[in-house]
């Protein structure tokens, strides 16, 4: 076993006892502490991955450039109907 699975292995062991023993500071520390550790061992996003963002209800991408006319018409029929 490595030096991280054995750390975080007993980092979940103590917090199974801190949730028995309701230390709810403790507990809050430990989740954080596994959580950073998962988070640093994830398997990283390639430079193809579009990045998120945030947008306001309803609003979409306007203008992509595999949009038709046929498409775009449609679009507006739709939204003018509704």
């Amino acid at each position: 076993m490595s030096d991280v699975q054995d750390l975080t292995g007993r980092l979940r062991t103590d917090l199974k006892a801190a949730m028995l023993g309701r230390r709810v500071a403790e507990i809050e520390v430990l989740r954080s502490l596994i959580a950073a550790i998962d988070d640093a061992q994830a398997v990283p996003v390639s430079s193809l991955h579009e990045t998120y963002v945030v947008r306001a209800f309803g609003d979409l991408p306007r203008g992509d450039e595999g949009e038709t006319a046929a498409s775009i018409k449609m679009r507006l029929r739709f939204e003018l109907s509704a």
